[in-house]
């Protein structure tokens, strides 16, 4: 029966490419391999901020599903993160990629507590003109993490998830040089008004990740006195005592001046 309504919602899928149809048509044959929540996808273009490529929510959630990724929150999702760095997988999972303290990370309480996010796995798309698109079927709260065999279920169909997207959104965000805003860490020296090294923008980063120190110190092959030093530096440079203290401001720093 679930292999029927997949053919079926994939034969609808195949006739709705280049149709404002496609994405909820897509989003019925996913369905009928594995029960989520949102579908919903993003566009990346180097050092740019991402483009909407897909998401259809309530205005109260799409201020924070959208305009609050868009704003910055971006800079700090492990999928951005994989896509920046040339994961060649064109499946991605978030429990596998997501740090040792991604509960605790700025990320983390940006976005999946105030969306209600809990689980979450995406579908990369080779969209050409150095734009990629990464499509995410998610699970909210109030429902089960997606199982080891819904995973590979969902990971079985990216081979056909993935063309029919690229075809329905070839060409999507193809603009000459993108202005770009910086990478993360050129974004934090700037937090810090110029007073922060790049090694410890670097680990106020990796913190904003969720990184602990111990990973931390995996990461940039440093001793943990090393990163300690450098934290004290930090909260020392910017005039805050705790971790909170640097969410916050990380926090602010993005929404820009108040008017």
């Amino acid at each position: 029966m679930e292999f029927a309504a997949w053919n079926a919602g994939l034969a609808a899928a195949m006739a709705a490419v280049g149709t404002a149809a496609f994405p909820d048509r897509l989003g019925e044959a996913l369905a009928a391999l594995v029960p989520f929540d949102m579908l919903n996808g993003f566009a990346y273009r180097g050092d740019a901020p991402p483009l909407d490529l897909h998401n259809r929510q309530v205005p109260d959630l799409a201020a924070i599903i959208v305009d609050g990724y868009i704003a910055g929150s971006y800079l700090l999702d492990p999928f951005f993160e994989a896509v920046r760095a040339g994961n060649a997988d064109r499946f991605l999972v978030m429990a596998d990629l997501a740090p040792d303290r991604f509960a605790q990370s700025e990320y983390y309480n940006r976005h999946y507590i105030r969306t209600r996010i809990l689980d979450e796995v995406g579908y990369v798309l080779d969209l050409a003109h150095g734009v990629t698109g990464v499509l995410s079927v998610t699970r909210r709260r109030g429902h089960a993490r997606f199982r080891r065999a819904e995973i590979a279920r969902l990971r079985d169909a990216a081979p056909m998830v993935c063309t029919l997207a690229q075809r329905h959104w070839a060409g999507f965000g193809a603009a000459p040089d993108p202005a770009g805003t910086g990478d993360l860490v050129t974004r934090i020296v700037d937090l810090g008004g110029g007073r922060l090294t790049r090694r410890e923008a670097e680990i106020v980063g990796l913190i904003l990740k969720g990184h602990s120190t111990p990973s931390i110190c995996a990461l940039l092959g440093l001793g943990q006195e090393t990163v300690k030093t450098h934290r004290k530096s930090i909260h020392r440079k910017l005039g805050i005592a705790s971790q909170a203290e640097l969410f916050a401001r990380f926090t602010a720093f993005l929404a820009g001046p108040s008017d």
